[in-house]
């Protein structure tokens, strides 16, 4: 939520080493325009379903759900069971989550809209100490994500899926979400965040560290077929931080669905 398929610039050229791969822009993200649509999962997942089909990509997929792509991974799995191979969850977020885990500090997202139609979100993004996290990137990909992730639609894309998170889990509890006996790899972030990045205490981010990891082992349950991968040199943003884990996941999957 709130990045876009720039993001996934590490790990798509490895897979399509061994297997044609593709990656999507949500709605108001990337190349992406706006949809007058609510922003719920269920409406991303027919979203996706219309453009594989009018694209002519046939299954079997395995579909790879970073966060809350992961939340909508599973449940195009159980809404298209007949087109799913395999899903490989990374850090992905959970149906349980805003039961379980305490509430975010929220982001002042209309001041970000604000930010971004005078251009100030873009100035802002391109400061040396902002650039940081989008250094391992080769030059021309952080120039086109910041571009991209500093668009008014942008922002808009994110406070539109903010305010359906609610609704979507809950459609992803209702659905279920479960793969029976296909292949499911859960990859889970090592490196926990820090108090400046959250605005918690120490002690509040070991608690919500824990909960997390809980919530990370209940995805498990969803197929009789899966394991678990700790991702120990990463935090949540493991597509950026070890995009390798990803690729091998994807590889197992590719040669256990080719024998």
């Amino acid at each position: 939520m709130g990045l876009n398929s720039l993001d996934w610039s590490l790990v798509q050229p490895k897979i399509a080493e061994f297997c044609q791969v593709c990656s999507f822009d949500r709605a108001g993200y990337g190349w992406s325009d706006l949809s007058p649509l609510k922003r719920t999962s269920k409406n991303i997942v027919k979203k996706l379903h219309a453009l594989l089909t009018q694209a002519g990509i046939p299954g079997p997929y395995i579909l790879v759900g970073h966060s809350f792509g992961g939340a909508n991974a599973r449940l195009y799995a159980s809404c298209y069971p007949d087109e799913v191979y395999g899903v490989v969850l990374v850090d992905a977020s959970s149906e349980e989550q805003l039961k379980k885990l305490p509430p975010p500090l929220p982001p002042n997202l209309e001041k970000m809209v604000f930010l971004s139609t005078e251009g100030i979100l873009r100035i802002r993004n391109h400061l040396p100490n902002n650039r940081k996290e989008y250094t391992m990137f080769p030059d021309l990909i952080q120039k086109m994500y910041l571009a991209t992730n500093s668009a008014t639609k942008a922002v808009k894309a994110n406070i539109k899926e903010e305010d359906c998170i609610t609704e979507s889990l809950t459609e992803l509890k209702i659905a279920g979400g479960y793969l029976g006996n296909r292949p499911l790899i859960v990859i889970t972030a090592g490196i926990p965040p820090t108090p400046e990045e959250t605005g918690m205490t120490e002690e509040q981010i070991k608690k919500m560290i824990q909960i997390w990891h809980h919530l990370q082992k209940d995805l498990l349950k969803n197929s009789s077929h899966s394991k678990q991968v700790i991702a120990r040199k990463s935090n949540h943003l493991i597509p950026r931080y070890q995009p390798e884990i990803i690729v091998e996941s994807v590889r197992e999957m590719i040669h256990e669905y080719r024998q």
